[in-house]
Formats: C-alpha cells, structure tokens, sequence
C-alpha cells in the first residue's frame, strides 16, 4: 500500500517553488569581477602569446573529464592538468591559447547540471567577453561549441580527446552561433546546436540533428572543414552593454508524453501537481492526440485540453521527431490546436530545445509565484534565437 503519510512529510521539507526559485538563484556565480575568476585561468591570462588564437574551454564536469571511484564507478573530476595533457603532448600550446576554466567550485555529474549551471557558464563567457572585447585575437564574434564524450579522457580508446580536438578547433573558426563537435572518431559533423538530439548510448555517434541543413562542417585527418552554409562572424565587434544576455530560466515544466499506457485524465492530475506551472505533452507525430474514449463518459485528451484552457493551465505540444514540427495534417492534431481547446503548439522547436525555451518562458511570464497565461503563450509564439523554422510549404 502507498504511505502517502510517508510522502507528504517529504514533501513538507522541500521547498516551496517560489522559495526554490530565490534559492536556485543565489547558487549562481555571476564572476561580476576580474579577481572573481579562479586563479588557476588568473595564471594563464598572465602567459598569454599574442600571434594565435585564443580559445577558453569551460569546464563543470561531465563524462569528458571523469574517473573511477574505489568502487569502480565513474565521478567527476577537478584535475585540469590532466585533462589537457594528451591535447598538449600533440603540441596544442603551438596553436591556441586554451584557457581552461571550470566555473564551478566542484565538477559535476552532468544528470546533476540544472538552470543554475548554465547561467553560470553564461556568467562566465559574459567576463571573459568582457576582458578580450579590445583584444584583436580575443574571443568576440567567436561561436560557443559544445562537446563531451562517450567515455572518459582518461580511459583508453576514449573520443574525448578527439571530441575537445574537434571543438577547440571548430572555436578558431569564421563561424557564429551556438553548435556541437562530436564524433570526431566517425562521421564527425559540427551540429548547430539548436537542432540536436543525443540517440545512442554507447555509439561514438551518439547525437543527430534534425535534417542535414543544421550540419556547418566535419572533422577529418587534416582537421576541421567548414561548408559553405556555416554562419559566419559579424565583422562588427559587439561591446560592454550591447551584448544581450539572459541568464535567468525557471523550473517547473512537467514533461508527459501521450501513451496506450496513460489514461488522458493524467493530464488533470498533472495540472494540480504544486510544483509544476505547465506541461509539456510530447504527442504522435506532428501534434496528435486521442479525441476519442473507449468507455462511456471517459475523457479524451482534447476533453481535457479544453478543460485546461478554461482553467489557464498551459500544455505544450511537442513534437518527438528530430526534425517533427507540431503541423498535423490529421484531425486527431488540428482539434489540439483549434479554438477551444488552444493547446499551445511548440512547432518545429522539438527535444531538449523546447524544454529550456519553456523554462525561460516561464521566467519570462511569472510574476511573485504567478503565472500570466497570456503572456506565457505569446513568449512561446516569439521565435526567440531562430529555435523555429520557418514554416514548410505545402503542395
């Protein structure tokens, strides 16, 4: 039997969302200072060579950087050195200027990483854009490249090696935006990072985008090779207050997927869940959901979603296809979507994309603990950094 006595005095403990919130907040480092920076990235700042580019590679932990505990198992950890050295053997120091900068105290297991840690990272590259904005080999107008790795840099065979190769490189390039270096060992595709899935688990190729458009170069033998379509830098430098950044997101999305193994009243119970200000219904193909019971009086979720717009709760169609797009052609779709039941649709931003664009919009449309309907679903219609495509043409 369920002690929900059991549960609720857990429950009790916790955090009231509104709390959480200001809490969540404070854990962010926002190295508002120079003297801030650790004094680790302090030293190399001093040693700079002023001919080659510099790239800052920042650190909070990952599979990248682990090694096994006593026990065998895999854990963060802090050794920088280390971490850098086979890149360095190779003659890196050669090339680039890597800076090395964890921007956390104690390195992570990435399940662990939260809001707070991307904000911080944004903290981070705020400063350093900062220090090097009148520096002409310094970092402005350069691309965030992401990466990581399928198995420790310190296990032998490891892509790690490859993969910070890969994206070191890819951060000295004439190249904008936001994009993944991975699989550097096969079919190495720099992916913009907006569009990107992770789809094995233990397969060096262990992510893909949506459609081929969203590939902007490779990794070969003799390095990294750009297309053609790649962004590329704006010639003009962006400076001190120019530079737009949002740092803040707000937890809170339930994240549901439409099931044979789920009643739809689901959904009513998710609505009431105090932790939680709206959902996110990952639904058949491109925005489908059941219309219709089994048994008399049995609630369909187009039932539901029209009683959830009554009530201002918010539901997000999601799409769960690398390239899907909430645009059914199907009457099962178009009722989701219609007057009346006005689920809001997360068009062709799909994957964990959608999540944090719902996060931010949440911060965006709350107030002390409120959250303004209205508001929350003209920020999801806002194409916020290109996240949506533009809309496919019907023949």
């Amino acid at each position: 039997m369920l002690n929900t006595e059991r549960i609720a005095e857990f429950l009790a403990r916790s955090p009231k969302p509104g709390d959480a919130f200001e809490g969540q907040l404070e854990t962010v480092r926002r190295y508002e200072k120079d003297d801030e920076l650790p004094e680790s990235l302090q030293r190399q700042l001093a040693h700079l060579k002023r001919d080659i580019p510099n790239v800052a590679v920042l650190y909070y932990g990952g599979t990248l950087g682990m090694k096994q505990d006593e026990k065998g198992d895999l854990v963060p950890t802090d050794d920088i050195e280390q971490l850098l050295k086979p890149l360095e053997i190779k003659g890196l120091k050669d090339r680039v200027n890597t800076l090395w900068f964890q921007v956390v105290d104690r390195a992570i297991d990435s399940t662990n990483g939260r809001w707070t840690h991307w904000a911080t990272i944004g903290h981070a590259i705020n400063r350093l854009h900062t220090l090097f904005e009148d520096e002409p080999g310094g970092i402005n107008g350069r691309p965030v490249i992401t990466t990581g790795a399928q198995s420790p840099i310190f296990r032998l065979g490891s892509d790690a090696e490859s993969n910070l190769n890969f994206a070191i490189s890819a951060a000295t390039q004439d190249l904008s935006g936001v994009h993944q270096a991975f699989n550097a060992f096969l079919l190495a595709f720099l992916l913009d990072g907006r569009f990107i899935h992770k789809v094995r688990d233990k397969d060096y190729n262990a992510f893909a985008a949506g459609r081929s458009s969203d590939q902007y170069g490779g990794f070969n033998a003799d390095g990294i090779v750009m297309y053609d379509t790649a962004p590329r830098r704006n010639s003009r430098i962006v400076k001190g207050p120019e530079l737009e950044f949002y740092p803040e997101f707000q937890e809170g999305i339930k994240v549901t997927k439409l099931s044979p193994s789920t009643p739809s009243e689901a959904l009513l119970h998710d609505s009431l869940d105090p932790t939680c200000q709206a959902t996110l219904l990952i639904t058949y193909g491109a925005g489908n959901v059941r219309d219709e019971g089994l048994l008399p009086n049995e609630l369909s979720h187009i039932d539901v979603l029209r009683l959830l717009r009554e009530c201002e709760y918010p539901v997000v169609l999601g799409s769960p296809m690398l390239d899907g797009i909430v645009e059914s052609p199907y009457a099962t779709g178009a009722k989701a979507v219609a007057e009346g039941v006005e689920a809001i649709s997360g068009e062709s931003t799909t994957g964990a994309s959608l999540e944090v664009k719902m996060m931010r919009c949440l911060f965006l449309a709350s107030k002390s603990g409120i959250l303004d309907y209205q508001k929350f679903v003209q920020q999801m219609h806002k194409n916020h950094i290109g996240e949506i495509r533009p809309p496919r043409i019907r023949t």
